[in-house]
């Protein structure tokens, strides 16, 4: 379950980045959308009163999310999508985003606590994959986000690794 809910929250963030990005004037009306938010929970339940300052302290925080996010998570679907096809494998890109497959090739996908590395210009990759009772890892924290060289490059070099190391047996999976 909580493998849809995390991909029903990446892409609304996509989603709302994408809404944001349409007319220049959409983060003045996503602000003024909050302050109207924040002022009415506080008008409906005394326990948000902290709310009107609290949310509107981290509007900032969250539209460099959103525009971070969104130059990244191109990547990241490539990445799990190549990462799926194989057992035992578990990818974190920047610290935010998981991917895990099983033995049997069952997917997890969820969220990490780490947002701070999504903002960041790099990339970061961690991939282990278990294979014959050892562990490979591949590793990899470079900008390829604005980079279509750089994208293609990285996605060759992941296949590679995952080819190499991996037990995958066709048919299997």
């Amino acid at each position: 379950m909580k493998n849809e809910i995390d991909k029903t929250i990446w892409e609304a963030y996509k989603d709302f980045y994408g809404a944001l990005t349409v007319h220049e004037d959409m983060r003045n009306v996503f602000e003024k959308g909050l302050k109207c938010f924040s002022a009415y929970l506080c008008h409906i339940d005394q326990d948000y009163a902290y709310n009107m300052t609290y949310l509107m302290e981290f509007h900032e925080d969250f539209l460099i999310f959103l525009e971070a996010f969104n130059k990244k998570y191109k990547t990241v679907e490539q990445l799990f999508a190549i990462a799926q096809e194989y057992p035992n494998v578990t990818l974190k890109i920047d610290r935010y985003w998981m991917l895990e497959t099983n033995a049997k090739g069952k997917v997890k996908k969820s969220t990490l606590g780490e947002k701070d590395f999504v903002r960041e210009e790099k990339t970061m990759i961690e991939c282990s994959i278990l294979c014959n009772l050892k562990r490979y890892v591949f590793h990899r924290n470079e900008i390829v986000r604005l980079k279509k060289d750089g994208t293609t490059k990285l996605i060759k070099d992941f296949t590679d690794f995952l080819e190499t190391y991996s037990l995958k047996v066709q048919g299997d999976l």
